[in-house]
C-alpha cells in the first residue's frame, strides 16, 4: 500500500491554510479587543509559526539552503523578541494566566527547536523530548479550558487554534524523522 493520496495531502494543506489564516486574523482581533501585549504576542507567534512551517515543510534541500536558513534564523530571533517581550509584559501586568501560557509556549517552542535540529541531523527524537512536549501540550490545553470556564472565549478560541497549529508542525516533523525512536537510548 502506498502513502496518502494526493487528495489527502491537498486536504491537509488546505486545513493548515485555514488554521494559519485564522491565527493571522487573531492579530487583528487582539489589536481591536485585546492589549498591546496580546497583539505583539500573537504577531510574534504567527511569525514563528510561519518560520517553523517553512523550515519543517517547505525548505528545499539545495545549495541555497544555508542562506535561507540564516534568513529564517534572523527572523526567528525577531519573533522570539516579540514573544519574550510579551511574556515579560504579562508578568509585569500581573496577568498570571497569560504569563503562564506564554512561558509554557516558549518552553514548547524550545523543545520543537531541539526536535527540528535533531531531525536535520538525522537523529530520532528522544523519549524524554516527546514526553516533555506531551506534558506541555497538556498544560496548555488546561489553560485553554480555564479560559473557557472563565468565559474568556477569544483566549480559549486562540489557544485551541495554536494547539492545532503546533500539532501540525509536529506532524511535519514526524514525516521527516528517522523511524528509530524506539532504539535503545532514544
Amino acid at each position: 500500500m502506498t502513502g496518502p493520496g494526493p487528495s489527502r495531502a491537498l486536504g491537509f494543506k488546505l486545513f493548515k491554510a485555514v488554521i494559519y489564516g485564522l491565527l493571522s486574523l487573531n492579530i487583528l482581533l487582539f489589536f481591536e479587543f485585546g492589549s498591546l501585549s496580546e497583539t505583539l504576542d500573537t504577531a510574534g507567534w504567527v511569525l514563528l509559526l510561519a518560520l517553523f512551517e517553512i523550515e519543517t515543510g517547505h525548505l528545499p534541500d539545495t545549495p541555497s539552503h544555508w542562506r535561507h536558513l540564516r534568513l529564517l534564523h534572523g527572523l526567528r530571533l525577531l519573533a522570539y523578541g516579540l514573544v519574550g517581550y510579551s511574556a515579560l509584559a504579562y508578568v509585569l501586568e500581573h496577568a498570571w494566566l497569560d504569563a503562564a501560557n506564554a512561558w509554557l509556549w516558549l518552553a514548547l517552542a524550545g523543545l520543537i527547536e531541539i526536535g527540528v535540529r535533531r531531525t536535520e541531523a538525522g537523529c530520532p527524537p528522544s523519549r524524554l523530548l516527546i514526553l516533555a512536549q506531551i506534558g506541555l501540550f497538556c498544560l496548555l490545553f488546561t489553560i485553554a479550558l480555564i479560559w473557557a470556564g472563565n468565559g474568556a472565549w477569544l483566549d480559549f478560541y486562540d489557544a485551541v487554534l495554536w494547539l492545532i497549529a503546533f500539532l501540525t508542525i509536529e506532524l511535519n516533523l514526524w514525516r521527516q524523522r528517522p523511524q528509530a525512536a524506539t532504539a535503545p537510548g532514544a
